[in-house]
């Protein structure tokens, strides 16, 4: 994603760019700029001025002209009375007409060449590509976000009482992988944390194999939480050998608001650590918290991608063919 902010960043400098005119158009605009600076908001100054401010920082230097005027031509010209003025009262008219020809050909595609329109049209698609990416990958997205503002919130926590881990691969008793997104280790019980970035309004209970979302009139439904975090619980203990004192805990954003009545242990964000602390009874002794934290360890370790990979595949079957766990 960085690289396409930077990209985006280094074009659209290309984009504002103005093409510089040269030294002789610059001269006539500004003459044009003195001769109607009695008059401001005339057409012909406004354009010369806007076009002096930014096509004319940098003027382009003028190329040498192919005609040269001899000495004998400078003199040449018979010195009639009165023909002198005229030839100046005809440069000033001609210099007039030719001001005038600048201010009309400064337009709207003269300040955007050919390039920078290319530009323009570049930087419309990135961003139309950037903002498919993100609807594409939105569940994705809001699925990190939330993680990381729990495991702020996790830190939180005593690191004498408690071990947080997070986006573990564990296995079940008939070879198939689940994801657990946290996982705290604590002498009061063990902790397994399912997070949802949902808003909008959710009804649901606890038998329910699905639950509902409504955000104004959209309403679209989702596997009860309950019942995917209790396949969560079942690969903890049996990574740790236990059947009890595993705790399911299910977590809602701020982002959504309960309209039925839900268990207490499906909470919102902000209750998670006063409800962590709520258990204060001891469950194991310290060397068992050792042993879970070395398995831990040792699992983490030998989670490969392919273990990633092949967990992923499975959710994406599951989505065409969704199980619920009672």
């Amino acid at each position: 994603m960085k690289w396409i902010l930077t990209f985006i960043f280094i074009t659209s400098l290309n984009v504002f760019a103005v093409e510089q005119q040269s030294e002789g158009t610059c001269l006539l605009l500004k003459q044009q700029i003195a001769q109607y600076s009695n008059n401001k908001t005339h057409k012909n100054y406004r354009e010369s001025k806007r076009m002096v401010d930014t096509a004319c920082i940098n003027p382009k230097k003028a190329k040498s002209s192919n005609y040269i005027v001899s000495e004998t031509q400078k003199f040449s010209a018979p010195k009639i009375k009165g023909l002198i003025p005229q030839v100046k009262q005809s440069n000033s008219i001609q210099t007039l007409k030719l001001n005038q020809k600048v201010a009309d050909k400064v337009d709207m595609f003269s300040l955007f060449p050919f390039k920078i329109l290319i530009s323009l049209f570049v930087v419309f698609l990135l961003c139309i590509s950037f903002s498919i990416l993100l609807r594409v990958n939105s569940s994705k997205i809001k699925g990190m976000v939330a993680e990381r503002i729990v495991n702020r919130k996790l830190n939180l926590l005593s690191n004498c009482d408690y071990k947080c881990y997070k986006n573990l691969i564990l296995s079940l008793d008939d070879g198939d992988l689940t994801e657990v997104d946290h996982l705290v280790v604590s002498r009061f019980g063990i902790f397994v944390i399912e997070t949802k970035n949902y808003a909008g309004w959710i009804f649901g209970s606890e038998k329910q194999p699905f639950w509902t979302q409504q955000i104004y009139k959209k309403k679209s439904k989702f596997q009860n939480p309950l019942h995917q975090n209790y396949k969560h619980c079942l690969a903890v203990g049996t990574l740790f050998g236990l059947a009890k004192n595993i705790e399911s805990v299910v977590v809602f954003t701020e982002r959504s608001e309960f309209k039925t009545k839900l268990p207490i242990n499906v909470i919102k964000l902000r209750d998670l650590i006063r409800y962590i602390e709520s258990f204060q009874t001891h469950q194991f002794g310290i060397e068992e918290v050792i042993e879970f934290d070395e398995l831990l360890k040792y699992n983490i370790a030998n989670t490969s991608r392919d273990d990633r990979k092949q967990h992923l595949n499975l959710v994406k079957k599951r989505r065409v063919e969704p199980k619920v766990y009672l």
